[in-house]
């Protein structure tokens, strides 16, 4: 009983707890969002939220290097102090630049994305940028801290003035009222983070503090901006070469595949920090032990997600029939999230060895590769569905690519064999190549049935052990602590 109530209590239970919460609302907002748009509008609205993900990329600059840097150097307090200063500064200046250009883009050039009727829209657009900007670095900071109450509100409360909306505004201006939630939602968040921040607020400016956040940061910056373009340059093609109809398919396969994984996500959210501050300070053989076994529960769960989305299918095509041609491509991201997932622990080792660059590289020829596939299948004239397989083949690449970086950090000489072993074990390869079956002969049922029977065969203690250390982690409030 006494464990029970520590669980209810934790702050990590009711984190798991919003953001299972927040999942629930996403995915409601996104079959709402779909279907009262209409196919054309929804597209239109998509191509906003695209673009509104590259902006929010490029405000992450100061994020990145305070999470990287915060997360090994915390304990000194006046360090700490003058870091957080010279981020809010960075921040300031950032989202000021990014906006003045914006407006005189459009000024100059009214008619910029006239498909998508940006000119209605683009003040709400660098808006939504600013407010969230500041919204990242206190995100960061917090959760370096183990401190998850007000990122709890944050992740909430705009999912949750959508669904609102969409509630109240089912009419020809609800792209107007959803982005005018989103701007609400992210100030009320702003206003939170600001009261009683773990380190007093303030602006400040230190030349070698500066310049190690704008070199890590812009480190980071590059690979997680060539990581991110790995997610939108396929949206990106869909956006130039398909009708904004299409756009609409394809981006609601991108957010319910991304949705259904967002369970992991907030796992790896939580352990990030602690992670990053254990492979900083670890020699080889400790880091291992830590990687093998996260890996092996972390993989697990992805699994067990992969197989509630596509028991998801039948319902979704009987909730939004007029949606039915996105959901081979959302299998397809479904499978891919799944490949791309089984790397988890080796980017956050090659983050805590400042291996950026590397991983950087990596991600750029993923993205040619998903960009080359992209346009070759739109130029022939194929549908969204083989837009989604370039996806797939570019994660694929950069898994087994990243992975063989991270094992080389063991000191060992390693064979792509080697990094095939590591990332398909028979336990997971099994059910995994069932899934693929499934997704080439487009018979769903059997074989997915098939693969999960197999998957809980040849990994019960896994599954144990996922249900034991789930208990530990939010049991402890202090597990986050470091």
């Amino acid at each position: 009983m006494g464990i029970f109530k520590q669980i209810l209590n934790s702050q990590i239970t009711h984190f798991i707890g919003v953001k299972y919460l927040t999942f629930g609302i996403q995915f409601v907002n996104s079959l709402l969002i779909a279907k009262y748009l209409g196919v054309f509008y929804f597209g239109i609205y998509s191509f906003l939220i695209l673009l509104n993900q590259y902006l929010t990329y490029l405000g992450m600059i100061p994020s990145y290097s305070l999470n990287a840097i915060l997360s090994t150097k915390k304990k000194s307090l006046y360090y700490s102090k003058r870091l957080w200063h010279n981020t809010l500064l960075l921040t300031l200046i950032l989202c000021f630049l990014v906006s003045m250009i914006g407006v005189l883009l459009v000024s100059i050039y009214p008619t910029i994305f006239a498909k998508y009727q940006f000119y209605d829209y683009f003040a709400f657009v660098f808006l939504i940028f600013s407010v969230s900007a500041f919204n990242n670095v206190f995100t960061n900071l917090y959760r370096t801290y183990g401190e998850l109450n007000k990122i709890n509100f944050n992740q909430f409360i705009v999912p949750f003035f959508q669904l609102v909306v969409l509630i109240l505004f089912n009419t020809q201006s609800l792209i107007y009222f959803l982005l005018l939630a989103m701007v609400i939602g992210n100030i009320c968040s702003l206003i939170l983070f600001l009261n009683n921040s773990p380190i007093s607020l303030g602006f400040g400016f230190k030349g070698s503090i500066m310049k190690e956040i704008l070199t890590r940061g812009g480190h980071l910056l590059m690979y997680n901006v060539s990581f991110y373009l790995l997610l939108l340059s396929s949206r990106t093609i869909v956006s130039i070469e398909f009708s904004p109809e299409k756009l609409g398919f394809y981006s609601l396969a991108v957010s319910l595949s991304s949705a259904v994984f967002m369970v992991v996500g907030s796992v790896s959210f939580l352990v990030y920090p602690k992670l990053l501050n254990k492979f900083y300070a670890n020699d080889s053989s400790d880091t291992k032990k830590v990687l093998v076994k996260i890996r092996e529960l972390y993989i697990a769960s992805c699994f067990l997600l992969t197989y509630m989305g596509f028991l998801l299918v039948p319902i979704l095509i009987v909730f939004i029939p007029k949606y039915s041609m996105a959901m081979t491509p959302f299998k397809i991201l479904l499978f891919t999230q799944l490949i791309f997932n089984n790397s988890f622990g080796y980017s956050v080792l090659l983050v805590a060895k400042k291996k950026e660059k590397i991983m950087t590289k990596i991600c750029l020829y993923s993205v040619v590769i998903i960009v080359g596939l992209s346009i070759l299948f739109a130029k022939l004239g194929f549908s969204i569905n083989l837009i989604a397989v370039s996806v797939l083949v570019g994660f694929t690449y950069y898994v087994f690519k990243l992975t063989k970086v991270g094992m080389k950090e063991f000191n060992y000489k390693v064979t792509y064999h080697d990094v095939y072993k590591e990332l398909f074990p028979r336990n997971f390869l099994i059910p995994l190549v069932f899934i693929l079956i499934s997704l080439i002969i487009e018979n769903d049922f059997i074989f997915i049935v098939l693969s999960f029977l197999f998957f809980i065969f040849l990994n019960k203690k896994r599954i144990i052990q996922i249900i034991i250390h789930l208990q530990e982690l939010v049991s402890n409030n202090n597990s986050l602590k470091f």
